[in-house]
């Protein structure tokens, strides 16, 4: 029970300091008010610029990565590509061969390499 009136007269006090801030703002000579207006614009406009040039900052930071990513792919692919006479099969990012000899018509004996180890069924 205490705790609720603990937040509850924190709550209490934060609405009326930002209502005097209001009634405050509203109060001051109008000169003040107007130097207060433009400061409060252009202290804005300073924390954009500086979220721009960090955005900025990262996203060059993400596309130098994005291409170093592709040119490790690209080279990848090309070291792994296999020549035109095998048959290769990808399960889950596991690379299986196929002999060449292997028929369609004949699955008594099925052989292959999984995870690096040579398998038969």
């Amino acid at each position: 029970m205490i705790d609720l009136a603990i937040l509850l007269s924190i709550s209490l006090a934060v609405t009326v300091l930002l209502g005097l801030l209001v009634v405050g703002f509203v109060w001051v000579p109008w000169l003040i008010g107007l130097v207060l207006l433009v400061l409060f614009i252009a202290l804005m406009k300073v924390t954009r610029l500086d979220e721009q040039q960090a955005r900025v900052s990262v996203n060059q930071v993400g596309d130098s990565a994005t291409q170093q990513r592709q040119e490790i792919l690209t080279q990848t692919q090309e070291a792994s590509t296999p020549s035109p006479g095998a048959s290769v099969m990808v399960y889950r990012g596991a690379k299986y061969r196929r002999s060449p000899d292997a028929k369609e018509s004949s699955p008594t004996v099925t052989q292959g390499k999984y995870r690096g180890q040579p398998w038969s069924r």
